[in-house]
């Protein structure tokens, strides 16, 4: 029955990407502590953060299914490199992302309510000490990674399964840039979330239209 949601996976995740993307406020990027502390201590901080950590669960949840649906149906066979990277990288990744999501959704949160509370909190330092704490970043950079390598892995299979090409590389290759994308400004990531959530909606039309293989 897994297979099934399939097409909802991919879709929710899309959705997910979008909203961190689009709702999160963005003057964290400025170097002035007041916009910096009053992005960290809106709501929609906490809500757009906790979608982009959803986001790389739902992409876990998906990966699984489809190549669960591929064994099931014989198109991907039981020891495939190719279809443990999709499975097991992608839900490795995915956990070893969320910690890095938690301190930026809730660590940094409570230092911006602090700082417009009248708290003497040094808003920069602090919030450059925990996004650049060398455990954590490391912990997101190899998680995102396996992330990369896992979604391609998964157009892959996805391919083999019977979806078409044009469906299912797209959502692939751009889970794979998820970690170059932190480097754009605001506007490139935004669209980059929507952009995402586009093929994330082919890759769940194409799996939709499939000619399952027999």
């Amino acid at each position: 029955m897994r297979h099934r949601l399939i097409p909802v996976y991919a879709v929710v995740a899309g959705v997910l990407m979008a909203t961190f993307q689009l709702l999160r406020p963005w003057g964290d990027v400025t170097e002035e502590p007041d916009a910096v502390a009053e992005a960290f201590a809106d709501p929609r901080w906490v809500i757009a953060h906790l979608a982009g950590a959803a986001a790389f669960v739902v992409l876990a949840l998906l990966a699984d299914a489809v190549v669960t649906a591929g064994l099931r149906e014989q198109s991907v066979r039981r020891r495939s490199p190719v279809a443990r990277i999709a499975r097991y990288g992608t839900a490795v990744g995915a956990v070893l992302i969320l910690p890095y999501y938690g301190a930026e959704t809730f660590a940094l949160h409570e230092i911006g309510r602090a700082a417009l509370a009248g708290s003497p909190v040094d808003v920069l330092a602090l919030s450059g000490s925990i996004r650049g704490n060398v455990v954590a970043a490391t912990l997101f950079g190899v998680g995102l990674l396996l992330v990369a390598a896992g979604m391609v892995c998964l157009a892959v299979v996805a391919g083999r399964a019977g979806a078409a090409v044009w469906g299912a590389w797209p959502l692939g290759v751009l889970a794979a840039l998820a970690l170059p994308q932190f480097v754009l400004p605001p506007i490139g990531r935004m669209a980059y979330g929507v952009a995402f959530l586009l093929a994330a909606v082919v890759f769940a039309t194409a799996w939709s239209r499939r000619r399952v293989p027999q």
